[in-house]
């Protein structure tokens, strides 16, 4: 028997049988022989009768051959016409081996167009030049054709094969059908899609977790930094030497760790003007040679009587210092403490009635 044997690659598209199926045919060629010869080509390479090779292997019979005469006919166009209607296959693996076969017509459709044949024959200089687009529909409808098949089936599993290359073995083994594996598939794109989905939402609200987080934290921030100031005066006589030292050092540090935060917020501020409505300050003009001669009639909106003209500093700051002095001067009258306050300027000394 013949030790070494090849198998052409159409053949070889189509599947092998196996189990009762294959020990039939072993059984059948023990009893009668092998009644249908085996094709192959000039080389030796079978184009058809994989099985029956297989099974007088198996069955101990010398195998007989038939030499194919090659005619208009492609080798694969033959193999596929001789098996389709010898097989029971479904339309789905139909369709697998008609997206096997597709690139070889492919390539038979690119140097049909490259040779420009017939009527078709570019002219003398000219080069023509292919159309993938037009070679891949011409093979997909002659695949169509071949194996009986809708091209819209082979267009489907095309999808498959691409979002899910390992359905493709499923089907052409017939353990699933196209139908199946796209449900299958579609399932997958929504579990995915939700997956993705609740993703982005559990982001979302850890972002807002640490928002609240950080807000919370500032504004006890605040109360807390209201509370040590207004407990100073009391912790004086009632703290010992050396816990108000901690607390000092322990405000220090805080302070340190407040003012790099505090630098960190202003550059994150001012390096988006757009997102918080932020203005840049005016770029200020160089200083005239020629000093002008201050206005008599100008009010120093400052308070401060040595720096004749307006004022250098923003309205809105005197405006909110005036306001933060007045609320001072006001919680002192409250406090009923002798100090020295200001207030727009003039200093006043609180009188304390009692």
């Amino acid at each position: 028997m013949d030790q070494e044997v090849k198998f052409h690659p159409a053949a070889e598209m189509f599947p092998l049988l196996d189990g009762d199926e294959f020990e039939e045919l072993v059984a059948d060629i023990k009893k009668n022989g092998l009644l249908q010869k085996i094709e192959r080509l000039e080389d030796g390479t079978i184009i058809d009768g994989r099985n029956r090779y297989r099974a007088c292997l198996e069955a101990g019979v010398e195998p007989k051959y038939e030499t194919w005469t090659p005619n208009r006919t492609a080798v694969q166009e033959y193999v596929v016409s001789t098996n389709i209607y010898r097989r029971h296959l479904t339309a789905s693996q139909r369709a697998a081996l008609a997206l096997e076969l597709m690139p070889k017509l492919k390539e038979e459709a690119h140097q049909r167009m490259v040779d420009g044949g017939g009527d078709h024959r570019p002219e003398a200089g000219s080069e023509r030049i292919p159309d993938p687009v037009a070679e891949t529909g011409e093979a997909r409808e002659k695949a169509a054709k071949l194996l009986r098949v809708n091209p819209h089936y082979i267009s489907d599993i095309e999808t498959i094969r691409r979002e899910d290359p390992e359905a493709i073995a499923d089907i052409k083994a017939g353990k699933t059908t196209i139908p199946k594996a796209k449900k299958k598939l579609a399932k997958k794109k929504k579990t995915s899609t939700q997956s993705a989905t609740a993703k982005r939402k559990a982001a979302q609200e850890a972002i807002q977790e640490e928002r609240r987080q950080f807000l919370f934290s500032v504004n006890s921030l605040s109360g807390n930094a209201t509370s040590v100031s207004d407990c100073i005066d009391r912790a004086k006589s009632a703290c010992k030497p050396d816990e108000l030292l901690s607390a000092a050092k322990s405000l220090q540090d805080s302070i340190a760790l407040l003012t790099d935060a505090s630098e960190r917020l202003k550059v994150i501020i001012e390096s988006d003007p757009t997102r918080f409505g932020t203005v840049a300050p005016a770029a200020t003009a160089p200083a005239d040679p020629t000093p002008e001669a201050p206005a008599t009639d100008t009010a120093d909106v400052s308070g401060d009587a040595e720096t004749p003209g307006r004022s250098s500093v923003p309205r809105w700051r005197t405006r909110s210092r005036a306001g933060h002095e007045l609320r001072r001067t006001r919680r002192d009258f409250s406090r009923g403490e002798h100090r020295i306050s200001r207030n727009n300027g003039i200093e006043r000394t609180p009188t304390i009635e009692h």
